[in-house]
């Protein structure tokens, strides 16, 4: 999955496109914690415009990724409209799904999917499959970091 030049941007928006296809959703991000910030940011998305999100910043803890992240466990939602004060208009579907990116004892950060082409719901039948899939985007993004650091 790495990329030629090593980059962690470019490695990481190489996952989010081959995660989109394997677990056929329209939309993937993945974010990565900066210590500097203290905070996530969304490195790479698939399915829309990355300068939608390339100023958000998430702390731990705060909104889905932030949990995810704090919590180092996947959280998979069938319907957030089930959820209290959720808003997901720009939605086509209601169902999402992320997962912490985890190499050895360092959670790196979240990748999370939605907008599953079908319309069907992330279910914890999806959490095998997608639970792999952070593992080998955190290794991705590992070996990005020790090859442009």
């Amino acid at each position: 999955m790495p990329a030629a030049d090593g980059s962690v941007e470019r490695v990481a928006q190489q996952v989010v496109a081959q995660i989109g296809e394997l677990v056929d959703a329209d939309r993937v991000s993945l974010a990565l914690y900066n210590k500097t910030d203290d905070a996530l940011s969304i490195v790479a998305t698939h399915g829309y415009p990355h300068g939608d999100v390339a100023d958000v910043r998430i702390a731990p803890g705060a909104w889905v990724m932030g949990h995810v992240y704090s919590q180092a466990r996947p959280l998979f939602v069938s319907d957030v409209r089930l959820f209290p004060g959720t808003r997901r208009e720009q939605y086509r579907t209601h169902s999402f799904a992320a997962v912490p990116l985890i190499a050895g004892s360092e959670i790196l950060g979240v990748l999370a999917v939605t907008e599953r082409r079908d319309g069907s719901a992330f279910s914890r039948d999806d959490e095998t499959g997608l639970r792999g899939m952070g593992l080998v985007a955190a290794l991705a993004v590992v070996a990005a970091r020790s090859k442009s650091g």
